[in-house]
């Protein structure tokens, strides 16, 4: 039902898009219709995934990679997305809960850094593993405080990674470029 009143408002935008006059309007909106398309997407996806155990993490992740890559294409210097990572099956609830960090973290990302976004999935012993997206923007401001974070995306972050008794991790990129965001989690139900 979500997914097509998402697809209903995607392509209303897009009409809008092309009978507008004004350039700026107009790449305004189709930014807003690809966008509106990429959560009907998402939403179909997870709906699709209702009956299954466990999903195969890294084909999940590596799809909304692409998904919110493809979103980003249409915007002015758009950053590429990379994924890495081994395969990994885990139990739906905790595949969905992943694939909204993820995505609400590459949507930060696009919208706060610059340069390339990698994301990559890792195992990391114990039956825990990580899943870390990692910018080359300005970094963050110092201290940075998740909790007090006034932003809607860190406090999504923030309760998604507590209903899977995950914990995150913030810090600076690679070479103190940057900042990378890690989510702890256990691949158990």
């Amino acid at each position: 039902y979500m997914a097509g009143i998402y697809g209903a408002m995607g392509t209303l935008l897009a009409m809008q898009a092309r009978r507008t006059t004004r350039a700026e309007a107009a790449v305004e909106l189709q930014v807003a219709s690809r966008r509106v398309a990429t959560i009907g997407s998402l939403h179909r996806r997870l709906h699709g995934m209702d009956g299954e155990a466990v999903v195969e993490l890294t084909a999940y992740l590596k799809s909304i990679c692409g998904e919110i890559a493809e979103m980003l294409d249409l915007e002015a210097g758009a950053a590429s997305i990379s994924f890495s990572g081994a395969g990994l099956e885990i139990p739906r609830a905790i595949a969905i809960t992943l694939g909204l960090i993820c995505a609400e973290l590459l949507t930060n990302a696009a919208k706060y850094a610059a340069g390339d976004i990698a994301v990559r999935l890792q195992d990391v012993g114990d039956g825990r593993h990580a899943l870390s997206v990692t910018d080359q923007g300005p970094g963050l401001p110092q201290p940075f405080n998740p909790a007090a974070a006034k932003g809607l995306g860190m406090k999504i972050i923030t309760s998604l990674v507590k209903d899977i008794a995950g914990e995150l991790l913030i810090g600076p990129g690679e070479q103190g470029r940057g900042a990378r965001f890690t989510v702890l989690f256990s691949a158990a139900a």
